[in-house]
């Protein structure tokens, strides 16, 4: 075979390939627009002529009563004609309002039990009391500023530093008290506080008898008088850390000398402290102003704590249980039906304890 043959049947079978591969893309092309418009018409995003709207869809909706299309022009005034048909799409449209929403995927559900339950894990191996505070890990849980408090916009000179701190929950019956007994601001004061707690004193119910609306709260004689005779005694005073005298009620930048959430004695003398406190409701000056039974011997911590503290009842104010009548009586059924919104401590618990440097 001669050179220009073999050339010329090469040629030929280059023509048959690219006629194959052109043929075989032209089908590819048809096959793919064909998929694409039947997807764009199963989703109704084809324009449909007016004469497809009037015949075709109306006979598939004939054929499906439950098949939702679009109206032709003069639909609405044939089902307004049509009670059967106006029927069958007010139900439709009815089964697709109350249709129930599907519900929305949750990375789990929340059981308080089991809330509880990890809560009490976490104080275990923390070696803390489980409370009703949230506070797992004690006195970790606190703020640097609630654990080494200085002066500042709360404080108005840097209380005394270092020394024991025991962390308390007190439940009421409006909420959770957490609170810091803080040893070296007065160590005496602190002690009797614990010692009150660890007995469970609280735990038979302390009427909060005396809150005065925007000053102070004073509790802790018991509602039975027999609990209440167990501590009452009374201590030496401590020393008074803060600044004392009409001088020193507020200073330059607006601080008051008693910051809200500060706990202290109730007295009437020379070491007279024992088993009544008082705690501020708000920020003042008079307290700790000489009366040496008024030193603090620590805080409230935490947010609960101040929304509780804001919550507690002050309508008797001056007017609440009397002091006799709760020694002698306690809060017996006829003191509590006279004060009926007066507010208890229900009981308490020391959470946790650190020496601090």
């Amino acid at each position: 075979m001669t050179t220009a043959g073999v050339f010329g049947g090469n040629q030929n079978r280059h023509k048959k390939s690219s006629l194959a591969m052109a043929v075989l893309a032209g089908l590819l092309l048809v096959t793919l627009a064909f998929v694409v418009w039947q997807m764009l018409f199963i989703e109704g995003m084809v324009l449909r002529s007016p004469e497809l709207v009037a015949t075709g869809l109306q006979h598939a909706r004939k054929d499906d009563p439950n098949r939702v299309s679009l109206d032709a022009p003069g639909d609405k005034a044939r089902q307004a004609s049509d009670p059967a048909k106006r029927d069958t799409e007010s139900k439709l449209r009815a089964e697709r309002a109350n249709k129930p929403k599907r519900p929305s995927m949750t990375s789990a559900i929340f059981d308080e039990n089991q809330w509880k339950d990890r809560s009490k894990l976490i104080a275990d191996v923390a070696g803390v009391v489980p409370n009703s505070c949230g506070y797992s890990i004690g006195l970790k849980n606190l703020t640097q500023e609630e654990l080494h408090p200085v002066a500042g916009k709360r404080h108005m000179i840097t209380p005394p530093k270092g020394g024991k701190l025991s962390l308390v929950c007190c439940e009421t019956t409006k909420g959770n008290l957490a609170m810091v007994a803080h040893h070296r601001w007065a160590p005496l004061g602190a002690k009797l506080f614990l010692e009150m707690v660890t007995s469970g004193y609280f735990d038979s119910t302390v009427p909060m008898m005396r809150c005065l609306k925007g000053f102070l709260c004073q509790f802790g004689l018991n509602s039975d008088p027999e609990v209440s005779k167990k501590f009452g005694g009374s201590i030496q005073d401590d020393p008074n850390w803060l600044p004392e005298g009409p001088n020193f009620r507020e200073n330059k930048d607006g601080v008051m000398r008693f910051a809200k959430g500060y706990l202290a004695y109730a007295g009437g003398g020379k070491n007279t402290r024992g088993n009544q406190l008082i705690m501020s409701l708000e920020a003042n000056g008079p307290l700790a102003g000489g009366s040496p039974w008024e030193v603090p011997w620590g805080e409230l911590v935490g947010k609960e704590s101040f929304v509780t503290l804001s919550k507690l009842y002050t309508g008797y104010g001056e007017d609440g249980p009397s002091q006799g009548k709760l020694h002698n009586r306690g809060m017996d059924e006829d003191m509590r039906k006279e004060f009926p919104k007066i507010d208890y401590i229900n009981s308490c618990v020391l959470v946790d304890e650190m020496e601090t440097s």
